[in-house]
């Protein structure tokens, strides 16, 4: 994972396709955060997996999901993968 915020990065969760977080990890005090996960007992079958970022401070909050575009948030697209 290589995220570069417009703020602080506070955290960065890996989330399963199952709606668990898998791991969350800490930022380093910066905007840009590197890491590499490596997950080993993933079952047989079909998965995809996010990330959720977390920047510093707090956004504005709107109704609906406009706060995420001006926000603290934001979201990996989908990565999916096969075991065989």
């Amino acid at each position: 994972l290589h995220v570069r915020g417009t703020r602080e990065v506070v955290s960065a969760t890996l989330m399963s396709d199952r709606g668990r977080a898998i791991r969350t990890y800490a930022g380093n005090g910066t905007q840009d955060l590197k890491l590499k996960h490596i997950q080993r007992d993933v079952a047989k079958g079909d998965h995809w997996y996010y990330w959720e970022i977390r920047q510093a401070g707090n956004s504005k909050q709107y109704r609906g999901n406009i706060s995420v575009a001006q926000g603290d948030l934001a979201w990996s697209s989908p990565h999916f993968i096969t075991v065989e």
